[in-house]
């Protein structure tokens, strides 16, 4: 674990702006292809690519509660992506059995991943696609 004043003293002697993650910012990045997100992954990278230059146009820091909540996440978010991306391979699959086009590839891929994919949802009502 580092200590603060080492935090403090590399921030101070190479100043750039300080972005705090948690779990949730980073479970997002995972959850990001099935929210139809790309611009999460993107931003990812480029915090990642900020915080390896030198001086660094980025400082990174994860609290030590995130290891043990993204443990007790990450293989749910896995998952979940597994089985989207197992859906798509399946339609992808009998789309080209029966020579399908592409464009209706694609709103099915839509519709399967909604309907394939848990999704917790805190209003009351039930969405169409639910059913």
């Amino acid at each position: 674990m580092t200590l603060i004043a080492d935090i403090v003293h590399d921030i101070t002697a190479n100043p750039a702006p300080v972005l705090f993650l948690d779990t949730c910012i980073l479970l997002d990045v995972v959850r990001a292809p099935l929210r139809s997100k790309p611009d999460e992954v993107r931003f990812a990278q480029l915090f990642l690519t900020s915080v390896q230059k030198n001086p660094k146009t980025i400082h990174l820091l994860v609290p030590s509660p995130v290891q043990p909540e993204w443990d007790t996440h990450i293989l749910e978010r896995v998952n979940e992506c597994t089985t989207a991306v197992n859906a798509c391979n399946a339609v992808a699959a009998i789309c080209g059995h029966l020579a399908l086009p592409g464009a209706w590839f694609k709103s099915w891929v839509i519709q399967v991943t909604v309907r394939t994919v848990p999704m917790h949802r805190p209003w009351g009502f039930v969405l169409s696609s639910d059913r």
